[in-house]
Formats: structure tokens, sequence, C-alpha cells
């Protein structure tokens, strides 16, 4: 039962000890991500109509895949086509087939958009590599690589307005309706969504994934300089928690 829940369903995202006890092998899915992420319990349910009817003729009943989970993903990762968004409330019911008068397609002209914007793809490729790891990334470091490349492009991270400008560019970029699938924890309007940017990058407190990649996407290229940057700040923090705990003739300090 549990590798096929592990399998197929994406209820191992929401049932802890369930994921607790899943074998590293059962974890794949379509998308890459594994079963260590979870999400917001409020956040947008996505389908694939076309894998709800392969499902039906299969097995006569459809259920929820957790590869069309993956926070930012717009199009099924198997048929490429336009992933279906449900807000049932409350425990889910076990398929899309029975929340379909609730399920609702993106807008054709904004997911073209989105599947043209290289942010989404930074944000999804960045939470994929996430999930790979683990699930989530070292909190430190990843405040620590966001801030570095802030000062690079001349920005103040500890500045509020730096935030502003942040969430201004999201906002206008990206739409309600894809960050509150990425985002779904906060009220997004645009001041909200400022303050949340402002207290992962200066007060460290209220990071997640989701966060850290909708951040990244803004001000790295790709999601590998941002995870390249993310490791750097690691490798920075070994090291000095090395020279701080190295006796004192290593670091000849004694004569």
């Amino acid at each position: 039962m549990h590798q096929v829940l592990a399998e197929h369903s994406w209820s191992v995202l929401r049932v802890r000890p369930e994921m607790d006890r899943l074998e590293p092998e059962h974890n794949n899915s379509t998308a890459g991500a594994t079963a260590f992420m979870p999400l917001a319990a409020d956040r947008h349910t996505r389908a694939c109509r076309e894998c709800m009817q392969e499902d039906l003729k299969a097995e006569h009943f459809a259920y929820w895949h957790k590869s069309h989970q993956l926070p930012g993903l717009v199009t099924c990762p198997l048929h490429g086509e336009h992933l279906w968004m449900a807000n049932a409330g409350g425990l889910l019911p076990p398929g899309p087939d029975e929340v379909q008068e609730r399920i609702a397609p993106f807008d054709d002209g904004e997911i073209k958009r989105l599947i043209r914007d290289r942010r989404v793809h930074t944000v999804v490729d960045f939470l994929d590599r996430i999930s790979q790891r683990g699930g989530r990334p070292p909190h430190g470091a990843t405040v620590r690589g966001l801030q570095h490349q802030l000062r690079s492009l001349g920005k103040d991270p500890s500045d509020p307005s730096t935030a502003a400008q942040l969430a201004r560019i999201a906002a206008e970029g990206f739409g309600h309706t894809w960050l509150q699938c990425v985002i779904g924890d906060i009220a997004l309007d645009e001041a909200a969504l400022a303050r949340r940017i402002h207290q992962v990058l200066w007060r460290h407190s209220g990071a997640v994934a989701e966060h850290a990649a909708l951040i990244a996407s803004l001000i790295f290229d790709t999601a590998d300089e941002a995870l390249a940057a993310i490791d750097a700040a690691v490798l920075d923090a070994e090291r000095s928690a090395e020279v701080s705990s190295a006796p004192e003739e290593e670091l000849g300090l004694v004569v």
C-alpha cells in the first residue's frame, strides 16, 4: 500500500507519518519531486485533464498526482497540458473527478506567457532540485546566498524598499493566480508580499523553499546559479566553524 501511495498519490505529501516510512526509491514522480516537500493545506490542488481521463479509463477512478503539485508548475510533465486547479477547502476528496465543478484552468493567454517566462522555470527547477535534496534548503545559507547576490546587484537586502521593489516585479510579472500556487500561506496583496520578502531577506524569519525560490528567480538567471550561491554560503559557514573550533596552536595564536 505504501509503495502504491508513494508512486501514484499526492497523499504522501500531506500525511507525515506515512512519509517517514517510505523508502527513497519509492518517492519517484514524473516531475522529479520527491515525497519530502510538504505543501500548505490551503494550496490550490492541481490536476491534468488528460491524466484524469486515463485514470478513469484504467482504474475507474482518478487520483491526485504528486507530479502535478510542484509549486509553480503550470503544465503536466507527461502530457504538456495546462493544469487545472481546485481549491476544495478542508479535506481533499479522493480524486479530482469528484470536484470537477470546482476545477478551473489557468487563463490560456496567461499560461502561455508563464511558460515563456524564464523566472517561472527558475522557480520550478529550484524547488524540484531542493525536493530531491530532501525538501528544504539550509535556512541560514539560503538567506546569505540571496543577500550576497542582492549586494552584487547594488541592492541593500536590509532596506524595505528592496523588498518592495522585488514584490512589485513579482506581482506584475507573475500575476496573482500563479503566485497563489507558489505562496498560498499569505494574503497576496503586494504590500503583504513585500513584508514577507523583507522578513526572509533581513529578519531571517518565515523563509521556506517557496519563498527562497521566488526571490531567487527575481535576482538570479537560473536555478543553477541560485543553488551554487547557497552551496557557497554553506561551505563558508563550514569553514568558519572549522576555524573557530581549531586549537589555538593550529591558528598560530600560541607562541
